[in-house]
């Protein structure tokens, strides 16, 4: 479908071409947005096009929600992804933005996926996005690669955001202040995360890493939290550490649990052990505590059935126990 000159559509309304037939589409330079769900379930739709000059700023809830879309490029005019907006588009192997993105809001589910296997392998998330919302890759197995324009802007990749994906690696830029819970959960290719230098990630949530093959991890020394049941389950877990002047100061419970921790040095900045924050970790034999006061707070059954837990119960025997 075109649209002739004498046309001057500012919306394309909600639901305006859902379940439609048309092969392709070439939207209009003046149009500034795609109302909800405009193209949802058009399984014929193979080409999206947008003419030169593109004035769009947003894409509505589902817009292309359940179609069979290969590919698209989003003009540099676009701020917004609305939530679930490719959400079970299996068919699409690349999503591109033009170069100056204006794109600020990847929103909830934007890519998410339920049970058929996804294609779309790797993609670059323009610098000023500021969230990766909730669940926006959720399930999509087939995305190894997610990079970060430079400079990023990115502040916060939410809860489950990238759970149960194929991604592969991943450099966390400076700008993000919190990994949401679940956020790399059930992650089972995952083989490292680096954060840039001059991190300002503040906190790790809970289950943010749960059962995930992560082999290794160096956390930014502005964390000062690391989220219950953050690493529970990460049985390919060898190694821990820690930036130089680490600010962590509590490691909630069941922080890692049956994971494959061998040894760890705890920065002297940490106050507060929760319950059962080392229990189950068959190969931990080794726990040191930097320099200065143990922990102020030990929790119940810390080091509970790992090979750690007889020196540990003899080493703190002065600490306040909770």
């Amino acid at each position: 479908i075109t649209f002739g000159q004498s046309v001057h559509l500012l919306t394309m309304g909600d639901g305006m071409f859902a379940r439609s037939g048309f092969r392709s589409i070439m939207i209009p330079a003046h149009v500034v947005a795609l109302g909800k769900s405009c193209f949802e379930e058009c399984q014929s739709l193979a080409s999206v096009t947008f003419e030169s000059g593109s004035q769009l700023q947003e894409f509505g809830e589902r817009v292309f929600a359940h179609s069979n879309l290969p590919s698209i490029c989003i003009p540099s005019s676009v701020e917004r992804l609305g939530g679930a907006c490719f959400t079970e588009c299996t068919s699409l192997l690349t999503v591109t933005f033009d170069p100056g993105s204006h794109l600020t809001s990847i929103e909830a589910g934007v890519f998410t996926v339920a049970f058929e296997m996804p294609n779309l392998q790797s993609i670059v998330i323009p610098s000023r996005v500021k969230v990766l919302a909730a669940k926006c890759f959720a399930n999509y197995r087939s995305l190894s690669s997610v990079i970060f324009e430079f400079p990023s802007q990115l502040r916060v990749i939410g809860d489950h955001a990238l759970a149960n994906s194929g991604i592969e690696f991943m450099t966390v830029p400076s700008s993000v202040e919190e990994l949401g819970e679940w956020s790399f959960a059930d992650c089972r290719s995952l083989g490292s995360i680096t954060f840039e230098s001059d991190s300002r990630l503040s906190r790790i949530g809970a289950c943010a890493f749960l059962r995930s093959s992560l082999s290794s991890i160096c956390i930014p020394s502005s964390v000062t939290v690391i989220g219950g049941d953050c690493f529970a389950g990460c049985q390919s877990l060898g190694t821990v550490t820690f930036e130089p002047n680490a600010q962590l100061s509590r490691i909630e419970s069941e922080a890692f649990i049956d994971s494959g921790l061998q040894s760890i040095v705890l920065p002297r900045s940490v106050d507060v052990l929760e319950r059962r924050c080392f229990s189950l970790c068959p190969y931990l034999t080794s726990v040191t505590f930097e320099g200065g006061p143990r922990p102020r707070e030990i929790g119940f059954a810390v080091f509970s059935e790992s090979p750690v837990q007889e020196a540990f119960q003899i080493r703190v025997s002065s600490c306040n126990v909770a």
